[in-house]
């Protein structure tokens, strides 16, 4: 028969490892910041095909090459005909809107304001 010590030891270390072995999910939302030039006209803007356009607007992020569309920034006030350099909260939503994007930009600072024709 084996030591009650030594296999009550054995359990105490593979309990040790089984749990710090085990990654916490992370479960909360994450934001990051970012820098994006702010298109300079409205675009139309479609949430789901078929449905009713709205004005929405685009943006790239410093270092990508493709535009985005997006149907606002949050405090924002945008003014078409003015090309902007903004920054920005970018959020990862953890559980987004059944209706809505994963991903939320909101107005850190306003970098500069262009104006275009």
């Amino acid at each position: 028969m084996k030591n009650p010590i030594c296999v009550f030891i054995s359990f105490i270390i593979i309990i040790y490892f089984s749990t710090i072995s085990c990654e916490k999910e992370d479960h909360s939302d994450r934001t990051v910041v970012v820098t994006a030039t702010v298109y300079h006209k409205y675009i139309d803007y479609t949430i789901f095909p078929g449905t009713t356009t709205i004005k929405g607007i685009k943006i790239k992020e410093t270092n990508s090459t493709e535009w985005i569309s997006l149907p606002e920034i949050e405090k924002f006030d945008y003014v078409e005909n003015h090309e902007y350099q903004v920054r920005l909260q970018k959020t990862y939503l953890v559980n987004p809107p059944q209706d809505g994007s994963n991903i939320v930009y909101k107005l850190d600072e306003i970098l500069s304001k262009t104006p275009k024709p």
